[in-house]
């Protein structure tokens, strides 16, 4: 601004310079009848309004000078309002990013803890069903086994003190239980042992001997809540009534009566 200023005081020095030149040459006559006072008031007058025309332009050039620096000075700072503006819009939208990749997370967190619990609590009724229907189950065989116990005094069954009697088809035989009945879902089953006794056309026999099939007594007792058969007795063997031989023990046939005769208690 300083350097303008004194651009501006030095054109005009000049400017006065020309115009006291001029008007020298042209006026020297009027020079010589005025004399050498009129000559210099005359030229100081014309400094002073050169003087003050190149102060205004002074003042014109630092005040034009001034709104530039002050244009200059805002250009700035809407530059670096600019610039802030920019970074803080990168910082938030950085944020509102992180933000929507966090919920989204926590939203796949909670759908895969939601699947887990309801596929557990699924789970859990299917197997709280699997259990109650196997109670179901096991009551429904036991009040049936009881019922059919129970009724077998007049299907062929008889009481003796503390043992009973069941007649009827061998339905299934194993190692640990035969099952006795009409058919198979109504059948009662009980238990054998290493105890029970097998009888065969009046002999003793293994369960091995067993055919399922055939019509048997069974003599059971009731031990600690279960029926333990005591003694098996083959009265007609499966395919007997076909063939007309009875099977005996260990594979062998013959021709004894269609019922055994076994041992009674």
């Amino acid at each position: 601004m300083a350097r303008h200023g004194r651009w501006w005081l030095g054109l005009g020095t000049m400017a006065a310079l020309i115009v006291a030149g001029c008007r020298g040459g042209g006026g020297q006559q009027e020079e010589q009848a005025q004399g050498p006072a009129g000559v210099a008031e005359q030229a100081q007058n014309e400094a002073e309004r050169a003087l003050e025309r190149a102060q205004k332009t002074q003042q014109e050039a630092t005040r034009e000078s001034e709104q530039a620096a002050s244009a200059q000075e805002d250009v700035q700072r809407a530059e670096r309002e600019l610039a802030e503006a920019r970074q803080q819009a990168q910082q938030e939208g950085q944020q509102a990013q992180a933000a929507q990749q966090q919920a989204q997370q926590e939203s796949e967190t909670a759908q895969q803890q939601a699947q887990a619990s309801q596929q557990q609590a699924q789970q859990e009724l299917q197997r709280q069903q699997q259990t109650a229907q196997a109670e179901q189950q096991e009551q429904r065989q036991a009040a049936q086994t009881e019922e059919q116990i129970q009724q077998q005094p007049m299907g062929g069954a008889v009481a003796q003190q503390e043992q009973q009697q069941i007649s009827g088809q061998l339905v299934e035989v194993s190692e640990n239980e035969i099952a006795v009945g009409p058919q198979t879902g109504n059948e009662v089953r009980l238990q054998v042992t290493d105890q029970t006794e097998v009888w065969w056309n009046g002999r003793q026999a293994s369960l091995d001997d067993l055919q399922e099939g055939s019509q048997v007594r069974a003599t059971y007792q009731q031990q600690q809540g279960q029926p333990v058969v005591t003694r098996i007795e083959v009265t007609s063997a499966s395919g007997q009534q076909q063939t007309g031989a009875t099977p005996q023990p260990g594979g062998a046939t013959g021709g004894a009566d269609t019922e055994t005769q076994g041992q009674g208690y």
